[in-house]
């Protein structure tokens, strides 16, 4: 069971397509969904129908009750829902969706929150796509635009890379796709859930052949290269996003949180990968390393939003 009951519940980290975690992905024989991925931030509702009131929660952590809707665009989407459609809400149903207040990609018509699953906060179960649709629906919020339900092994990377091309919520391309298995877990008991987008993909590629095309030089130093492969300008951005979203004040302050934080995502999503390329590594050396680069993309980043 994910949570218990009347809790909210954490939503579940999405690994790249192609990570160990969810390596059978595009090769069992289930009926997948391919979903949009929107630029914008994990949030989480429930009903407390014993206090008649709506629970908000990032994907971290419940949101404080004068949290700026403002600042959390789906907390003001879902206080209207609630007031037009409080008999359609559904308690012990956790509705996660997306909150769009702006981040890295600017979206020129966009609504304050778009939904994308639920979960049954008795049973710990992702419902499927279309119950969870019928649920946002009833309640006014429009739900994640879904490109195709078909076996997850006639699914190709050359099909998800055309998907995202594909306009919908932006007029150039998504920021990717994410494809969802539901009637099954991964190895670890999590849902079979993995994503493509489009910095991810950069990064792999770039990972395996460089800047040029051309496969990369073996690096000297096994920390360095793994620095250069996985902490990106993306994944720093995301870190930063995080801790915006939580309330924190972005600036060098926050480099001791921040730079865990960067470890922590690398080492969670891709330590298998890692262990399998690396015969050695020298964590503290990597900690440190991770620490100089974050604390100069840091300065970086501070140095152009003053301009």
């Amino acid at each position: 069971m994910i949570q218990t009951q009347g809790k909210l519940a954490k939503y579940t980290k999405i690994h790249s397509i192609g990570s160990p975690e969810i390596e059978e992905l595009l090769k069992v024989s289930d009926i997948a969904t391919v979903q949009a991925k929107l630029d914008g931030a994990n949030a989480r509702t429930i009903y407390d129908i014993e206090n008649d009131k709506l629970v908000f929660g990032s994907r971290a952590k419940e949101l404080p009750k004068d949290t700026n809707p403002n600042t959390w665009w789906f907390i003001r989407a879902m206080n209207k829902a609630f007031a037009e459609y409080k008999d359609e809400f559904v308690p012990n149903i956790q509705y996660t969706s997306e909150s769009m207040q702006p981040h890295t990609i600017t979206y020129d018509n966009i609504p304050d929150t778009v939904g994308y699953d639920c979960i049954d906060l008795i049973t710990g179960e992702y419902l499927d796509w279309k119950e969870s649709k019928k649920l946002f629906e009833a309640i006014g919020i429009p739900f994640i635009h879904i490109y195709v339900e078909k076996s997850a092994n006639e699914i190709t990377i050359e099909e998800l890379e055309k998907y995202i091309k594909t306009p919908i919520y932006h007029k150039q391309q998504e920021e990717g796709v994410v494809v969802k298995v539901y009637s099954r877990k991964n190895k670890y008991g999590s849902p079979l859930f993995g994503k493509l987008v489009t910095d991810d993909f950069k990064e792999k590629n770039k990972a395996v052949f460089g800047e040029n095309g051309q496969p990369k030089k073996q690096q000297p130093e096994n920390e360095v290269k793994i620095a250069d492969t996985y902490l990106t300008p993306a994944r720093f951005i995301k870190a930063l996003q995080h801790f915006e979203d939580d309330g924190d004040k972005i600036d060098m302050s926050l480099m001791p949180k921040l730079y865990r934080y960067v470890i922590k995502d690398v080492l969670s999503e891709h330590i298998i990968e890692i262990s399998d390329d690396y015969n050695s590594i020298n964590f503290p050396m990597l900690s440190k390393i991770i620490a100089g680069r974050c604390a100069q993309m840091l300065k970086s980043y501070l140095l152009t939003k003053a301009k």
